[in-house]
């Protein structure tokens, strides 16, 4: 699985001239058969943050290259894919590469657009979090607030009431067989505090899908009204 390399500040680059020559070098050892010995030169240019970003990118693909003529297509794919990450609009050169790599390349690249398609509503995508969040945080932060403060007293109310009869039952753990009256007043507490935590979540679940068809009403509308 590839890495990714942070950035170097301060560092020297190595002129585009030497970063060529030594990318063309490895190239040609792997052409003549020295596979190991062309992989560790293509991986120390892939890695090394000193060389330009083109021949690195390069490298990667020639690393994938190596990586699926010895049968690792896994490890290919994620060369290939670590090469769009860096550029999402990177082109195999066809002439340098045979016809199966460019094939595979083209797979990994439309694998790695389906997955990350042009988005809208930016600015509600960052926070989709917010939506499943309880006590009416969605419809506070979008100003729906007699919808918030209805779904948090809800939520609190049944949350807090759980809690407080959950506390009393479990100080009060049993009765006496022949105490009917006892039982009867604890058998109707454990449904009380029952009903209580069910309706905590339910309250949670409505407010949640509340959110979420206020968030699609609003995507719709920006991506139609861009």
């Amino acid at each position: 699985m590839w890495l990714w390399t942070p950035p170097s500040y301060g560092v020297e680059r190595i002129p585009l001239q030497a970063a060529l020559s030594e990318l063309n070098e490895a190239v040609e050892s792997y052409q003549m058969g020295n596979r190991p010995e062309a992989l560790q030169a293509l991986l120390s240019i892939a890695t090394t943050p000193q060389y330009p970003q083109t021949i690195q990118q390069e490298a990667r693909i020639y690393i994938g290259e190596i990586l699926y003529l010895e049968g690792n297509i896994d490890g290919a794919r994620d060369y290939f894919l670590e090469t769009l990450m860096t550029d999402a609009d990177y082109n195999i050169d066809r002439f340098r590469h045979p016809p199966e790599i460019c094939a595979e390349f083209d797979l990994v690249n439309a694998q790695f657009r389906q997955r990350t398609p042009p988005t809208t509503f930016t600015a509600s995508n960052a926070q989709n979090w917010v939506r499943f969040a309880p006590f009416g945080l969605y419809q506070f932060q979008q100003g729906l607030n007699w919808k918030g403060v209805a779904y948090s007293s809800l939520q609190l109310g049944s949350g807090i009431s759980s809690l407080v009869l959950f506390n009393y039952l479990s100080q009060n753990p049993g009765y006496n067989a022949n105490d009917t009256e006892n039982q009867q007043h604890l058998e109707r507490i454990l449904t009380i505090q029952r009903t209580s935590a069910v309706g905590f979540y339910a309250f949670w679940l409505l407010g949640s899908l509340d959110a979420q068809k206020d968030w699609q009403l609003k995507s719709t509308s920006t991506s139609q009204n861009p």
